[in-house]
């Protein structure tokens, strides 16, 4: 889901909410946790939820590439 994270950042809120969604039913499937809080789940399974992963995807690689 981080595949090309800086050009993600350009998407709009609606998709990033639909792309986090993505993420938070993923997680549930995998572990079978249906009503299990997202917190508890994020961290009982170490996750960073997709949009913060694609923000500092995109901060590290404008940073290296002295965009920033």
């Amino acid at each position: 889901m981080t595949y090309a994270a800086v050009a993600w950042g350009y998407v709009s809120k609606t998709m990033k909410k639909r792309l986090q969604a993505q993420q938070n039913m993923a997680l549930r499937e995998a572990v079978d946790a249906r009503g299990m809080y997202l917190t508890v789940l994020y961290d009982e399974l170490r996750q960073v939820p997709v949009v913060i992963q694609m923000r500092e995807r995109a901060r590290k690689f404008l940073k290296r590439n002295k965009v920033l």
